[in-house]
């Protein structure tokens, strides 16, 4: 499922390129939205609201929500969340530097990181095919051959 608020799904695209998420220039604009049709194929539902039934009732395995409340981006740009050390920097295999939002808790006695970026598409896929849902290596190759996953 994907957020049904087309500002935000383009901003999100524009930030994923590196541009400016308020950009209204016409190739930042196609930019995002060839990064957002990559992608379409693979949304079930374009939904800001039913996504956390889903995703418990297992109709859904990722959703990219929407908050009105507060984005992403404004938590990063939020004096407080510096304040707090909550932005980390890591470097991503294959978007470069990345910042993004770390640890919220803090503890007294125990260091809470940010140790490794996000997961590339598809990096822990055997991982969990085979150790989460047993499946064996021959049928993850029927799997992706049949371009199943």
């Amino acid at each position: 499922t994907f957020l049904d608020s087309p500002e935000d799904v383009i901003q999100l695209a524009l930030a994923y390129l590196h541009l400016d998420p308020n950009s209204s220039r016409v190739e930042d604009l196609r930019a995002a939205e060839r990064v957002v049709m990559a992608v379409r194929p693979y949304i079930r539902t374009f939904d800001s609201n039913d996504y956390w039934h889903q995703l418990a009732s297992k109709e859904v395995c990722l959703s990219i929500a929407w908050s009105s409340d507060y984005s992403v981006a404004q938590a990063l740009d939020d004096p407080h969340t510096a304040a707090r050390d909550m932005i980390e920097t890591v470097e991503h295999p294959t978007i470069g530097t990345l910042k993004m939002l770390g640890i919220p808790f803090k503890f007294s006695d125990t260091a809470c990181s940010v140790r490794r970026p996000p997961p590339t598409l598809g990096q822990h896929s055997d991982e969990i095919l085979s150790g989460e849902l047993g499946l064996d290596a021959k049928t993850i190759v029927q799997l992706r051959r049949e371009k199943v996953i």
